[in-house]
């Protein structure tokens, strides 16, 4: 776990958390918000494969047989 600021509308993402997670420029991190206080945080590699990812989270599909 890491710890990070909120300061002039900007959240910062420690070093450690980017060198973990492989950050590079170009990638798209979307946050999700669970409840009140809590959140969950999704790397997206690249724009256009993170939108269809993220129709797919949002819209998934149900099979019925």
């Amino acid at each position: 776990m890491a710890e990070t600021t909120y300061y002039k509308n900007k959240v910062y993402i420690p070093r450690a958390v980017r060198e973990s997670l492989g950050l590079a420029d170009g990638d798209k991190l979307y946050i999700k918000v669970l409840d009140k206080g809590v959140a969950q945080l999704i790397l997206i590699r690249g724009s256009e494969a993170g939108k269809r990812i993220l129709e797919k989270i949002n819209n998934p599909q149900i099979l019925v047989s």
